[in-house]
């Protein structure tokens, strides 16, 4: 690919597979303008914690990089689904049939450290 969508090789494999699709690959996602939120976020604080880079459907649901800290390789951040999400078969396993499990165990690693990041920035304790 010759125009670099990202620093993240992985969404630039995505981008590259975007742009040669003749029709929509999956209902209501397309990549937006990496790290650009136009709005949506509404605070400084968290815009300079997600790096938006895709809408998940037609409902609104986007996709982000969560910067958990100063690293400098952003494809080892975890990605933070704001609402509903999807799976692509290039990046993630096939669909769970217990997601509980999923969330229980991202919960145990990083759901102590989110709550408390993001706790203050919308108002809730």
């Amino acid at each position: 690919m010759t125009n670099r969508y990202s620093p993240v090789p992985e969404l630039n494999l995505l981008a590259e597979f975007e742009a040669g699709a003749d029709d929509l690959y999956a209902a209501g996602f397309s990549l937006g303008e990496f790290g650009r939120d136009n709005g949506f976020l509404k605070n400084p604080e968290l815009e300079a914690r997600l790096i938006l880079f895709a809408e998940a459907n037609a409902s609104g649901s986007l996709y982000a990089l969560w910067r958990v800290d100063d690293r400098t390789d952003l494809a080892t951040l975890p990605v933070a689904i704001l609402g509903d999400a999807w799976l692509e078969r290039h990046f993630g396993p096939a669909p769970a049939n217990d997601p509980g499990a999923i969330v229980e165990a991202a919960r145990a690693e990083l759901g102590e450290w989110f709550g408390a990041w993001l706790a203050p920035r919308i108002g809730r304790a």
